[in-house]
C-alpha cells in the first residue's frame, strides 16, 4: 500500500533542526528551493491504494537516491548514512525515532519505477526550471559522452565460454538433468601447446555442440541467452559481454575503443540538462538528434539554435532543426574539400584560388548547391595547372553545398556557438568526476539509463540552486 509523508516536519524537536543543521548546506538549500511533492503523483499507480502494509513514501526513497547520486554513494552506504546522519535524515523526512529502509528497499524501488518513470521525474524538474525562468532558451547544446560498462573485457574464446556458462545457469534453473549433461561443454579448453586461433576453434566446436543440445528447450530465458550465444557465433548484434548483454564496443575516438554505452544529451545554456537518452556504445549520436529534439519539444523546451559538433553535420539534421524552428550551428565535417581550400567571398558569392584568380560564374548542381568555375584562360596560364587540374579538365570547378555555404558564411557566429557548447562538455566532466558516471553502476541498458537520469537530476538540482541564488543575489 502507498505510504504517504506527513504534512508536518518529522523531527520532533524543531530546535534541533534550527541549531544543528548548517543553514547554507547544499541539501538544505535544495530542500528549501525545490519541490519534490510530484514524486508521489508520478508513482502512486505502482502501489495499491487500500491493501497491504504501507510502504515507505516514494518521496522519501527518491530523496535517498538523490543523496546517493549527489555524493556518489552505494545503496549500502546511503542506507547506513541515513540511520545516523542528522542532515540526511532531515532531508529524507525521517524522524529521530523512525526506522530508515535498508539497501534492498532502494533496489526494489528503482526496479519498480523503471527507466521510463525516472525519465519522467527528470522531466518534472526540467519543467520546474522552465516555469521559474531558469532556462535561457537561446542555444540548445547537444553532445554525447561514453560510459564504460560494468563488465570485464574478454577475448573471443573467453566470451564463448562465458556465454555457455550463462546459458547453463538458466538451464539449471528449469532443467537440472540437462544442466548436468551440458556442464562438460562449459569447461575451458585444456590442451597445452595450442595457438590462440586453435583455442578459439575448439571453443567454437563446444559452442556448436552446446547450442545443438538446446534445440528442443522451450524455457523463455534459456532461449533468450541461447540466442545471444548464437549471435556471437554468427557475428550478429555485436554481443560483447554476457554479464551485460546490452553494452557494445564503440570508439571514443580513432584508435581508442571502449566497451559500454553513449550518453546522449541536450543542455540549455543555463547548464541544465533537458533531455537524455542512453545508447549502445556503437550507436551514432548524430542519427539520434531528431529524437532528442522531439523530447525537448514535447516538454516545451525550445531555443533559437542548436549547437553540436561535426558528428551532427548532415543535411537531414539541418532540415530537422529548421523544421523545429531553430537554426543549426554545426561545423562542417568536410573541411578538406575544395570549398575550404579556396577562399569564399559571401558578399560577391565568388571563390578566389591560391593564385588570386576569381571565379567567373556558377551553375546549379544536381545534388543541390552550386558549381563555381574559373576562366579557362586563367587556368591555362597558371603555374599550378598540372597540380590543380586533372588531365581531362580545362578549367577549375569548385562545388559548394548548401551545408558548406552555411558554415562558410557564419564562421564568426559558429566560433561563438562552439565556445558556448563547452558548457555541456563541462557537465559531462562533472558527472564523471563527482558523480561516478565514468563507469556504469549497473548492468543492462535500462539500469544504466536510471543511473544517467539520476545523475543529471542531482546535477540539475545543484544548478537550479546556483541560478536561484545568483538571481536573488
Amino acid at each position: 500500500m502507498l505510504g504517504k509523508l506527513s504534512g508536518q516536519h518529522l523531527l520532533c524537536d524543531g530546535w534541533i533542526i534550527e541549531e544543528l543543521l548548517p543553514k547554507y548546506h547544499l541539501l538544505v538549500q535544495i530542500d528549501q528551493m525545490i519541490d519534490f511533492s510530484f514524486v508521489e503523483e508520478e508513482t502512486k499507480d505502482l502501489y495499491s491504494s487500500d491493501t497491504g502494509r504501507p510502504s515507505y513514501p516514494p518521496e522519501q526513497l527518491f530523496r535517498m537516491l538523490v543523496i546517493a547520486f549527489l555524493y556518489n554513494l552505494s545503496d549500502v552506504q546511503v542506507a547506513s548514512q541515513v540511520r545516523y546522519n542528522l542532515l540526511y535524515r532531515v532531508f529524507c523526512r525521517f524522524s529521530l525515532l523512525s526506522q530508515a529502509p535498508d539497501d534492498s528497499t532502494l533496489v526494489v524501488f528503482r526496479t519498480r519505477l523503471g527507466e521510463e518513470r525516472f525519465e519522467r521525474l527528470l522531466d518534472r524538474f526540467v519543467e520546474q526550471a522552465r516555469e521559474r525562468g531558469l532556462l535561457l532558451g537561446q542555444r540548445k547544446l547537444v553532445d554525447a559522452s561514453i560510459i564504460r560498462a560494468n563488465a570485464a573485457l574478454k577475448n573471443r574464446a573467453e566470451l564463448l565460454r562465458a556465454g555457455r556458462k550463462r546459458v547453463l545457469r538458466e538451464v539449471a534453473r528449469s532443467n537440472p538433468e540437462l544442466a548436468k549433461t551440458l556442464s562438460e561443454l562449459t569447461k575451458a579448453v585444456d590442451t597445452p601447446g595450442l595457438s590462440p586461433e586453435e583455442v578459439v576453434a575448439k571453443e567454437e566446436e563446444r559452442r556448436d555442440a552446446f547450442l545443438k543440445a538446446l534445440a528442443g528447450v522451450g524455457d523463455e530465458s534459456v532461449r533468450f541467452w541461447g540466442e545471444e550465444l548464437r549471435k556471437v557465433r554468427d557475428g550478429e548484434g555485436g554481443v560483447a559481454s554476457f554479464a551485460d548483454p546490452d553494452c557494445r564496443w564503440g570508439y571514443k575516438k580513432k584508435g581508442e575503443p571502449f566497451l559500454g554505452y553513449k550518453v546522449h544529451a541536450s543542455c540549455d545554456e543555463s547548464g541544465i540538462i533537458t533531455s537524455v537518452e542512453v545508447l549502445p556504445g556503437n550507436a551514432s549520436e548524430g542519427e539520434r538528434l531528431p529524437e532528442l529534439l522531439r523530447k525537448d519539444r514535447e516538454k516545451g523546451v525550445m531555443a533559437k539554435s542548436v549547437v553540436g559538433d561535426k558528428a551532427y553535420d548532415s543535411a537531414a539534421n539541418r532540415k530537422v532543426i529548421r523544421q523545429e524552428g531553430m537554426d543549426p550551428e554545426i561545423p562542417s565535417r568536410n573541411r578538406d574539400t575544395q570549398a575550404y581550400r579556396f577562399r569564399y567571398h559571401p558578399e560577391e558569392d565568388t571563390f578566389t584560388c591560391p593564385e588570386g584568380k576569381e571565379t567567373i560564374g556558377k551553375s546549379p548542381h544536381q545534388r543541390g548547391g552550386d558549381l563555381y568555375y574559373f576562366s579557362e584562360a586563367d587556368c591555362r596560364r597558371c603555374d599550378r595547372r598540372d597540380a590543380c587540374l586533372s588531365p581531362y579538365e580545362t578549367r577549375k570547378r569548385v562545388y559548394l553545398s548548401e551545408r558548406a555555404r552555411e558554415a562558410l558564411t557564419s564562421h564568426k557566429d559558429l566560433r561563438e556557438a562552439l565556445k558556448a557548447r563547452k558548457e555541456i562538455e563541462r557537465k559531462f566532466g562533472q558527472a564523471k568526476q563527482w558523480h561516478g558516471m565514468q563507469r556504469a553502476r549497473y548492468r543492462e541498458r535500462w539500469r544504466v539509463a536510471i543511473q544517467v537520469f539520476m545523475t543529471f537530476i542531482v546535477m540539475s538540482l545543484k544548478q537550479m540552486v546556483r541560478l536561484v541564488l545568483g538571481r536573488e543575489g
